[in-house]
């Protein structure tokens, strides 16, 4: 997603700001461990550099190409997904702050190359929303992957074009512990199995 932060009239932050609220020190170790997961896990085409391909639509239809924005990792608290994080992959996660219009918080690890991974949880149960189902049933782990659009809105209408019906563009946004408030825009698949997309 392109974060927009709106605190008081502040200045946009720059694209490749994910407000994960980090020091510089802890930024560095964030870039080192960058470096070692790279160097350890090769990222695949799929999601990174995800296609939907427009199977309606037939072989003639030009592939609609999306890099990788995030993946998401739920927890059943968000204590326990830092942990995870810390134990698992080597580096504590920077605060994100709170979804207030789907009860949710997170806990961000931003990469190089702008793409982050969010731990999430439930602060109150939401049986409606795309991951409630797995907060319900205690489920902790990979949940779900976005793709970043340069306009959602483009994105869906051309999903649509071939015969994916993703809805949307659905605003979005996040409380920063610092108050400050990041906007953006969503498009949701028909389908759990297909990526959301977030920008």
């Amino acid at each position: 997603m392109r974060l927009r932060p709106h605190l008081h009239g502040a200045a946009r932050a720059a694209p490749k700001d994910r407000g994960d609220g980090l020091a510089p020190g802890a930024r560095r170790e964030r870039q080192r461990f960058d470096l070692r997961f790279a160097q350890m896990h090769h990222r695949p085409a799929l999601p990174h550099s995800a296609t939907i391909a427009g199977a309606m639509m037939g072989p003639s239809a030009a592939p609609m190409k999306l890099a990788l924005d995030h993946l998401v990792v739920a927890a059943r608290t968000l204590a326990e997904g830092t942990q995870w994080c810390e134990a698992t992959l080597g580096v504590p996660p920077g605060q994100g702050g709170r979804h207030t219009l789907f009860g949710t918080h997170n806990a961000l690890v931003v990469f190089a190359d702008g793409a982050y991974l969010e731990l999430i949880a439930f602060l109150r149960p939401h049986p409606s929303h795309r991951w409630g189902g797995h907060a319900a049933r205690g489920h902790s782990g990979f949940v779900d992957f976005a793709l970043l659009p340069s306009s959602v809105g483009a994105v869906v209408a051309d999903a649509n074009s071939r015969g994916l019906a993703y809805t949307g563009p659905f605003d979005g946004g996040r409380l920063r512990p610092d108050g400050e408030h990041l906007v953006w825009q969503m498009g949701l698949p028909p389908a759990p199995e297909l990526p959301f997309l977030c920008g």
